[in-house]
């Protein structure tokens, strides 16, 4: 467990970057707390060539330039496992999280980041942990497109942990008490989070939002309430905790959607409360009207929790390349700061000892030359860290043939054969085969839909009965703007 969060710092601003917009929150330190004084959303042109760039004049605008960044990974983009390590020992506990990492992911550890925290105490003798897993080119992709726009960049945290400390922030003592399930309904998904005790016990993403919500709540609102149930019982199942839920807290766009909270509280059985993202939290005056039209369809939950306590995220993800270059870099500017201290000092020397003058000047030619020597030790770690950047971007291997495949093993009813697999240059791939029904055709394509490896673009070909088979064709491309990162 990592701690690189700019926990002291006066400001701290939260970024979230999505497909078609980026989320920023600002909050001051005021008082004994945090006020968030600036709340802004920017939709992104992705037909631009230049992402970074217009992202840079975003926060140029808003004057956010030398401003510590946390950068929020929302909950969709991580896995989650929680586990009970035998061992109440904080070093055993690193060691056995070490081992349990491989054993909860298919990828290899070279492919993926990994961080972990602490939940509570579990049965007797064994520690609660939340296990994170990450791919390393997702977390790349964000880290590189806001270090090219400018910001400064301390860590990556989970929107998990900013959805538990906006629920302590917004509840009061409250939060505290009993067991509580937290619905935040984003534009594509809701984060679904359990409380108990006021420790964040289970996370769950639900591929429901307000997108689908919003336009057809009757078509969706069954599914959602049964993504919920399923995720309480897997809650239950994992835990062995039977108590009461002492109510349901619905926020984001969840108290924005028409019937929302009413088929929650009759189908569950629950008590309902539906809560602003700022209720009861400090903010400034001039802030945008998040029931408006612009910013009615996101939700700003977990980065309102993570900009006013920073002092409580416990991941914190950096990329190896990013952390390697930062170690160069630190010690780069400690060498630099003695060599001016040095000059400094000897210059002030020459003033009062004149008989040494001769060699104090040979000393300050040494220095001189020390930081020419240093200067170009700056620039060589510069070009090796582009180097390194152009390499890990054409190591990626979350597109390759070999993960490709592994991919479509994972998503393809057994109902299905494949008669041929092309794999093209460009992240093209052409199936072809045969299936037992239609229905089975269209589960394929649903589950290449929704996998974040098989390439997104995914479009049917012909498909005809034959001796009582469906011959298909599907064709998976990368979209125009190169595909999902």
């Amino acid at each position: 467990m990592s701690g690189s969060v700019p926990k002291k710092s006066s400001a701290i601003v939260v970024v979230e970057t999505a497909r078609d917009y980026v989320k920023i929150v600002q909050a001051n330190r005021s008082g004994k707390g945090r006020q968030v004084v600036k709340l802004h959303l920017h939709k992104i042109d992705r037909s631009r060539e230049d992402v970074a760039s217009d992202v840079m004049g975003v926060l140029r605008k808003l004057k956010m330039g030398f401003v510590p960044v946390i950068a929020c990974l929302p909950r969709q983009s991580v896995n989650v496992r929680f586990l009970e390590i035998p061992s109440t020992n904080p070093s055993e506990i690193d060691d056995m999280v070490e081992l349990q990492i491989d054993r909860q992911t298919p990828y290899s550890r070279d492919e993926i980041v990994a961080d972990y925290r602490i939940v509570g105490p579990g049965s007797k003798g064994y520690t609660k942990v939340m296990l994170i897993i990450i791919q390393r080119s997702q977390m790349r992709h964000r880290f590189v497109l806001l270090e090219k726009a400018g910001a400064n960049v301390n860590s990556m945290c989970v929107s998990s942990e900013g959805i538990l400390s906006w629920f302590h922030a917004a509840m009061g003592g409250a939060g505290a008490r009993g067991t509580h399930i937290l619905l935040d309904v984003d534009k594509a998904y809701t984060d679904l989070t359990i409380v108990s005790r006021g420790q964040l016990v289970f996370t769950k993403s639900i591929r429901i939002g307000a997108e689908q919500l919003k336009k057809d709540f009757d078509g969706w609102k069954n599914r959602f309430l049964q993504d919920v149930r399923h995720s309480v019982e897997i809650y239950r199942a994992e835990s062995h905790d039977d108590s009461v839920v002492q109510q349901l807290v619905l926020t984001g766009v969840g108290p924005g959607i028409e019937g929302l909270e009413k088929m929650l509280s009759e189908e569950l059985s629950l008590a309902v409360q539906s809560i602003d993202a700022l209720h009861r939290i400090q903010h400034g005056s001039g802030l945008p009207d998040l029931t408006g039209e612009d910013y009615a369809d996101v939700s700003f939950t977990a980065l309102i929790g993570m900009a006013i306590s920073p002092e409580t995220l416990e991941f914190s993800l950096v990329p190896d390349t990013v952390r390697r270059r930062r170690s160069l870099a630190v010690k780069a500017r400690v060498l630099t700061a003695m060599g001016v201290w040095l000059i400094v000092v000897m210059g002030m020397s020459s003033l009062w000892t004149a008989t040494a003058m001769q060699k104090k000047v040979i000393n300050l030619l040494g220095l001189d030359q020390m930081i020419k020597d240093i200067a170009e030790e700056v620039e060589d770690v510069r070009k090796k860290r582009e180097t390194t950047l152009m390499i890990m971007d054409r190591l990626d291997s979350s597109h390759a043939p070999v993960s490709l495949l592994r991919e479509l093993h994972r998503v393809t009813p057994v109902t299905i054969g494949y008669d041929s697999i092309s794999i093209e240059e460009g992240r093209r791939m052409i199936l072809r085969g045969r299936a037992t029904g239609y229905q089975d055709v269209n589960t394929l394509r649903s589950n290449l839909d929704d996998s974040e490896v098989i390439p997104p673009d995914v479009k049917p070909g012909p498909a005809r009965k034959q001796d009582d088979l469906v011959q298909f064709e599907v064709v998976c491309s990368s979209s125009s703007e190169g595909g999902t990162p």
